[in-house]
């Protein structure tokens, strides 16, 4: 927990390491306007804002980001039992307090479906479009929504049931491969250390 940036050398030590680059980058997008942090942190009481860390080089993604910062796709309300809000609110959330958003997020609506064949045959289609789409393209892949719309009268409300990931084909091979080069050079590095200490 930190209010500015001095809060953070309060925190020492490795278990906090990775912490505190998220925290750094946060104190970033919120930036020192006190009128605008006492604004958000208004909107933001009884949420959860949920991103993810990307681009910085020590801990680099396979795929490659301009920017060390976090990306956000949702918002989660705390007394709910929904998975977040919808996503045009989270959007244009974020849109008003120029908090950066996961790429291609205009993009978020596929259709509306009625009946479960219509709405399968929906998601196979998504799905393999995202699975053979590039990496350079698609990045790691995309964040999908399943909303429910009840109607009263005139007015729709929406109701997000779930929402999960879909990786490209190319993202999970490069990211298959790199495990196993790293399982692989954890090994020999264990198998030097143990020659040198039969040497000893």
């Amino acid at each position: 927990m930190v209010k500015d940036k001095q809060d953070l050398e309060k925190y020492d030590g490795p278990r906090y390491s990775f912490a505190k680059l998220i925290a750094e980058s946060w104190l970033k997008i919120v930036g020192d306007d006190q009128t605008h942090i006492n604004k958000l942190k208004d909107q933001l009481n009884g949420k959860t804002l949920v991103g993810e860390y990307c681009g910085n080089p020590e801990f680099q993604h396979l795929v490659k980001y301009e920017d060390t910062t976090i990306y956000f796709y949702a918002v989660v309300e705390h007394c709910s039992d929904k998975s977040c809000i919808p996503p045009n609110k989270a959007f244009e959330f974020f849109e008003q307090f120029k908090i950066p958003i996961v790429k291609n997020h205009e993009k978020s609506y596929e259709g509306k479906y009625d009946n479960v064949e219509s709405f399968a045959t929906a998601l196979a289609k998504v799905f393999s479009s995202v699975a053979s789409s590039s990496i350079i393209e698609e990045e790691e892949g995309s964040v999908i929504y399943f909303v429910k719309e009840s109607k009263e009268g005139d007015k729709s409300s929406f109701e997000v049931m779930n929402l999960g990931k879909l990786k490209t084909l190319e993202y999970r091979i490069y990211r298959k491969l790199r495990e196993k080069l790293r399982h692989s050079a954890i090994g020999d590095k264990k198998k030097k250390e143990e020659k040198n200490q039969m040497k000893e």
